[in-house]
Formats: structure tokens, C-alpha cells, sequence
């Protein structure tokens, strides 16, 4: 069976981590539940390098910030970006409004945290 494939932005994934019941955790789980969560080498060193910063010491500790990155890289599906859009039943989810208003960009839905929570599959 084919499985839904969804591909979070940077800055969802950095909601998930910091705040326990939001929009973007909520959609995240979602995602793990109804189908997997793609991640590309450019996203993770994206990922990296933004979990890092100091300004996120409030919320949780860096150690923290690793694991749970750690964790969601093992769970999710590695791929390599070897074109640059694939026509196929994907998601992409984000809050980057200059990716929301491309929305539907060939056949791939491009829609908010809040949308994908709303969506049956």
C-alpha cells in the first residue's frame, strides 16, 4: 500500500519541538499516524543548525533540542533530493507564507498545520 508522504518545513518542526500542544505538534503527530514523514538532508542540516541557536535555551536545553531531533530523524524517511518537485499525493506543511501561496504547486498540496489537521485521509 502506498502511504501518504508528508514533508514539514523547518520552522513547523521548531514549533513541534518547543510547544507541547500546538497546531504544528498536533500536525506532526498527525503526520506519523497517517502516513511518513520525509526528510531531506538539506531540511536536517537546516534543522541543525537552527536548533542551535541560543534563543531556544528558554524553552527547552540543547541536549533536549538533539534528542528530539535525533528521534524524528529516525522515524522519518530519508530521501535524496534528486529533482526538484515530484508529482505524486504529497504535502508539504509550513506557516512560510511565500511557500502558502503557491498552493497547489503541481498536484502537491502546500497548506498550514491547522489545514492538515483538518484533512481526512
Amino acid at each position: 500500500m502506498n502511504r501518504l508522504k508528508f514533508v514539514f518545513d523547518c520552522n513547523v518542526i521548531v514549533s513541534t519541538f518547543l510547544f507541547q500542544n500546538s497546531q504544528p505538534r498536533l500536525a506532526l503527530e498527525k503526520g506519523k499516524n497517517e502516513g511518513v514523514i520525509l526528510l531531506s538532508d538539506t531540511i536536517i542540516n537546516e534543522l541543525v543548525n537552527v536548533m542551535k541557536r541560543k534563543k531556544f535555551d528558554r524553552y527547552l536545553s540543547v541536549n533536549i533540542r538533539e534528542m528530539l531531533l535525533d528521534n524524528l530523524i529516525e522515524l522519518a524517511d530519508k530521501i535524496t533530493v534528486n529533482e526538484t518537485i515530484i508529482d505524486c499525493r504529497e504535502y508539504i506543511i509550513t506557516g512560510d507564507n511565500d511557500l502558502l501561496v503557491l498552493n497547489p504547486f503541481r498536484q502537491v498540496e502546500i497548506i498550514k498545520p491547522e489545514e492538515f489537521l483538518a484533512k481526512s485521509f
